[in-house]
């Protein structure tokens, strides 16, 4: 009696085993040393991207670009993640303002 699934399921291991050979090869992410140099700007513009969306945005084609306003919320200034660059409000300001009377007092 011929068993043809037991063929097909020879076939399938050969297919497996091919497989499992190019996997394991030196064509792997981890095997070349690392992240291209390409990965790594797409990752950097991504952040910039997410992080100074008032400054920047991706173009259609994934690019980093100046920020066009179209994909700014309404409400952007109020729901905004905290950044550094405003958390000090007008004391950059005041702080020009104050140097020549300080400079002048000698303190």
């Amino acid at each position: 009696m011929k068993l043809p699934w037991l063929a097909s399921l020879g076939a399938a291991a050969g297919v497996l085993a091919v497989h499992g050979r190019v996997a394991t090869g030196t064509s792997t992410l981890l095997h070349r040393g690392g992240a291209s140099p390409d990965a790594e700007r797409q990752a950097r513009e991504a952040w910039l991207a997410a992080h100074l969306k008032d400054e920047f945005e991706l173009d259609r084609n994934g690019r980093l670009a100046p920020q066009s306003g179209l994909n700014v919320a309404w409400n952007h200034k109020e729901t905004r993640p905290r950044n550094a660059k405003n958390d000090c409000g007008q004391a950059p300001q005041k702080n020009r303002d104050q140097m020549p009377s300080a400079a002048a007092d000698g303190s």
